[in-house]
């Protein structure tokens, strides 16, 4: 039996966001239970918009996103590397832990 694997870049393609006056700019961070956290890479689709069709702006580090399977929480930073994301996100939830990579 495999597992399947939980993926921020899935669950936003499967959570579309649409506004009659286009795409909502950004996400609020949702802080609730604070561990442990996925952290993932938040892929750009058409630039600098998210899988759900939020709009991120353009330039800057990458996105993450660090959650919760029932994403009680979302946290979203943006980084250059894996380490300096979950800085921000303990800045942000200073009692976070991750779950270990795979």
């Amino acid at each position: 039996m495999t597992m399947a694997r939980i993926d921020i870049n899935h669950i936003l393609l499967l959570r579309p966001v649409g506004s009659r006056y286009g795409a909502p700019l950004g996400r609020r961070n949702v802080l609730g239970e604070p561990s442990p956290l996925y952290l993932q890479r938040v892929r750009f689709v058409d630039g600098d918009y998210a899988p759900d069709g939020t709009y991120w702006g353009g330039g800057g580090a990458p996105l993450w996103c660090a959650f919760t399977p029932d994403l009680s929480t979302e946290v979203y930073v943006r980084a250059r590397s894996r380490a300096e994301a979950f800085e921000a996100v303990k800045a942000e939830c200073p009692e976070a832990t991750l779950f270990r990579a795979p």
